[in-house]
């Protein structure tokens, strides 16, 4: 997913929390969360060049973090 995708998502995942119950809805925030992040990792990999339209593999991910 791209960093526009994630927050695409998150923002899907928001609005079905508010048709949830109470307890689903939770769960769905916290997934909901986790989204923003992924955004923030995949656009840092973007403007490291680290992506050439190809999936990053562990290699790629180890080394970014290692930096």
């Amino acid at each position: 997913m791209s960093e526009t995708q994630h927050f695409r998502e998150a923002e899907r995942l928001l609005k079905k929390a508010n048709a949830v119950d109470r307890d689903d809805a939770r769960t769905v925030v916290a997934m909901a969360q986790v989204h923003p992040t992924l955004a923030l990792a995949a656009a840092t990999a973007e403007a490291g060049g680290l992506t050439k339209g190809t999936s990053l593999g562990p290699t790629v991910w180890a080394k970014a973090v290692a930096s």
